[in-house]
Order: C-alpha cells, then structure tokens, then sequence
C-alpha cells in the first residue's frame, strides 16, 4: 500500500495468490500533466486461474470475507445493453420506435464487462488499512478458490 500523490491509495498488486484478479489499465499513455481520476477501481476477475470458479461464487466469497465495497458494474456497462438505448422511449418519446442495438453486437465490451469487478477509490492515507483489508480479502479467497468449488 502506499499513497500516490496525496491523492489515492494503491492496492499492493504483488499478491501472486491474486493473480486472478488484475487492475484494468488504461491502454492510452497518459501525458506526465495528467492524473488519473476514477469513481472505482475497475478489476478484471479471469476464471480460469482459479479453475473455473465463476465470478459470482468468487464475489460472494469475498462478501463474506467482510470486503462488501466490492461489485459488479452496473450503470457502467456496454452502451448497447443499457435500457437508455434498449427502450430510449421510456425516457426520449421521439425515440420510441427508434430500433435499439442489438444485444451481443459488441462481443468484446460484453465479454469485458462480464468478468468486471469493481471497487472504491480510497484516497485518503487514513484508508490504507481499509484498502490492504480488501487486497488481503481477494488474496485469501483466491488462495481457497478450489474449496469454492466442491
């Protein structure tokens, strides 16, 4: 854990036993004046590194291990799937017979946000503690994983 600038705090990313769980980057370099800003911390969860082990199995594990803060996006999913542009009707009347996206026509966003996990951003030093509980949180449930699936 250490603070990044005053501005946030970093979750310790040299857990080997979390290796199923990794940071989404940004694939832009970001310019030297920039500073990142995010609402969560947006988590790639890979099932196959903990042997299957489906993602919602994974999520409850974690609730139960007291690190409640973690989920799945919601509002933040694939535009094509969000009701706004499903059934724009409902909220735009001159769209109501506007015919929406298909579902499934973005197969990389949809595969994407289906393994998606997200958390708080902690920004204060005062949160370390808290954030080094949900990384020592997903490292204990992913070194139990295969107990999670008998």
């Amino acid at each position: 854990m250490s603070g990044v600038g005053g501005d946030a705090v970093e979750l310790d990313g040299g857990r080997a036993e979390a290796a199923a769980v990794v940071a989404q980057q940004n694939g832009a370099a970001e310019p030297t004046s920039a500073r990142p800003s995010w609402y969560a911390l947006p988590l790639r969860y890979e099932p196959a590194e903990l042997g299957g082990l489906p993602l919602r199995r994974f999520l409850d594990a974690l609730h139960a291990e007291g690190a409640t803060e973690v989920d799945r996006p919601g509002s933040t999913c694939p535009l094509g799937t969000h009701p706004l542009f499903q059934h724009p009707g409902a909220l735009l009347p001159g769209y109501a017979g506007h015919q929406s996206p298909a579902v499934r026509r973005f197969p990389v966003a949809e595969a994407v946000h289906a393994t998606l996990l997200k958390l708080p951003v902690w920004h204060r030093e005062a949160d370390a503690r808290l954030a080094d509980a949900y990384t020592a949180a997903i490292a204990k449930v992913a070194t139990h994983a295969k107990d999670l699936l008998l």
